[in-house]
């Protein structure tokens, strides 16, 4: 059930905001100026179209991990890839990735790039 109403985290609404309510109390709210508030969103995937920034007033973290509880070496614990969808080249440009090294949580961090579509290890 979608409804208009105040925020539950003590914030309102202006007149040309779209505020979409979740019965679990989750929100997303859709403000004139097109910027999109979520609460904690939980997903298989996430895409966004366009410019993405992450602040908060006491430093942003971004985390990226595995639920993955047998680590084992090579295991990746992250990546973060650079994507182009230039026609004549399409794919992933560079990535920064880390993977384990062993057991434990110890992780060795790769940086890659694309040549003639092929990614090599630039440094390590």
């Amino acid at each position: 059930m979608a409804k208009i109403s105040e925020l539950s985290d003590g914030g309102s609404l202006q007149s040309t905001d779209f505020l979409i309510a979740v019965r679990s109390g989750g929100n997303v709210k859709v403000q004139a100026d097109g910027n999109l508030s979520l609460g904690t969103v939980t997903a298989d995937g996430l895409t966004v179209d366009g410019d993405a920034t992450l602040q908060t007033s006491g430093g942003t973290i971004l985390t990226l991990g595995s639920t993955d509880t047998g680590v084992i070496a090579g295991d990746v614990y992250g990546s973060i890839h650079f994507d182009t969808a230039d026609t004549s080249n399409p794919g992933t440009a560079g990535r920064i990735e880390v993977t384990a090294s062993g057991s434990s949580a110890h992780g060795i961090m790769d940086f890659y790039t694309t040549f003639s579509g092929t990614q090599y290890n630039r440094l390590k």
